[in-house]
């Protein structure tokens, strides 16, 4: 310790020195009030990368500054947040864990809290987080963004991917602003807002045996080679519904992230699979099929979801055009019978 009463990272842990814990004085009196925004920037980015030589890179600083604050913070708060052992990646504590869902707490709301200071002069500038799923956020998002921008070119958004419960995630955890998502699992302090309607449809190569066949069972799709996405997606999820309701499962040949992928593994000749009806226009040359399947095109909604809080006026502002982009969303869900390309079964 020092003549001032400062405690350093030797006071508690040099070997030998009791049993390796932080002192308490370290909580009591005025230390907490030393806890700064700057540590738990510091810690949170360390946590989130998982090394102080990257955090250091991301931030700017030398790796013992980087050290030197995440222990100035564990002295201030009394306890150990990150397990360190030599030649091993740095893991959080407990109590790391903890701090670290705090901090991100803390640093997001001073951001929001920014934003909204410079919005209630301003309602046309700020900057929002949209998380989205591979589907939506592929083929439809990125273009409601750039019409967004052209109409409020002081607002910036940002494309967070995750799939399914991962976006849900994500909004649980601050690190979006609102999502578009297909995933039911919306309970516990989330607000969803139907977007729109999609098609679901089944896909093969031309010349694939059920290519001309009408009214193909559950029975005849759960008997072929199928291409999937992972259990994870919000897709799959709603096959899976599809197959319990026949009480059933579905087993994938193969497992594919991204509906690029999916369709590729059909041209190759891999097997079958269901995609959104909308991405089909994409591929109108491709020699594909849709199937004529018993329950399809599954229908299936897209929603708009945020915390149940008030939205930053960014994120009210695009969460309304989003929302008001409704026809248009659905309009893209059609897919041409015409052609000799991606068609319908006759």
């Amino acid at each position: 310790m020092s003549s001032n009463g400062d405690i350093f990272w030797s006071d508690y842990h040099s070997p030998g020195k009791g049993d390796g814990r932080v002192p308490q004085t370290a909580w009591r009196g005025p230390g907490a009030a030393s806890l700064t925004l700057n540590q738990l920037e510091v810690f949170a980015t360390v946590a989130r990368v998982g090394s102080f030589t990257r955090a250091g890179e991301i931030l700017l600083r030398s790796e013992a500054a980087i050290s030197q604050q995440v222990k100035v913070l564990e002295a201030t708060v009394g306890t150990r947040l990150i397990a360190r052992s030599p030649g091993r990646p740095i893991r959080l504590t407990e109590a790391g864990r903890l701090m670290l869902a705090s901090a991100e707490t803390v640093l997001h709301q001073l951001d929001r809290t920014l934003e909204e200071l410079n919005a209630m002069t301003s309602f046309d500038t700020g900057s929002l987080v949209v998380g989205s799923g591979s589907y939506f956020g592929s083929y439809l998002l990125p273009f409601i963004c750039a019409s967004f921008h052209q109409m409020v070119p002081g607002i910036r958004t940002h494309i967070y991917p995750a799939r399914g419960v991962d976006c849900i995630e994500a909004l649980r955890r601050r690190h979006v602003d609102l999502a578009v998502t297909g995933c039911d699992d919306s309970d516990g302090g989330i607000v969803r807002k139907h977007l729109a309607d999609k098609d679901t449809v089944w896909i093969a190569p031309l010349q694939h045996r059920l290519a001309s066949r009408q009214g193909i069972s559950f029975g005849e799709i759960a008997a072929q080679d199928l291409v999937l996405p992972p259990v994870s997606s919000s897709n799959r999820g709603a096959l899976d519904k599809w197959a319990a309701e026949h009480g059933s499962e579905l087993h994938p040949r193969l497992e594919v992230t991204g509906v690029e992928a999916q369709v590729t593994a059909v041209r190759s000749g891999l097997g079958i699979a269901a995609v959104p009806a909308h991405v089909l226009s994409r591929y109108s040359d491709a020699p594909l099929r849709v199937l004529s399947v018993l329950g399809f095109p599954l229908r299936r909604s897209w929603s708009v979801v945020w915390r149940d809080e008030e939205l930053s006026p960014a994120g009210t502002a695009f969460r309304d055009y989003l929302v008001a982009q409704r026809a248009k969303i659905e309009e893209t869900s059609l897919y041409s019978p015409r052609g000799t390309g991606t068609s319908a079964p006759a």
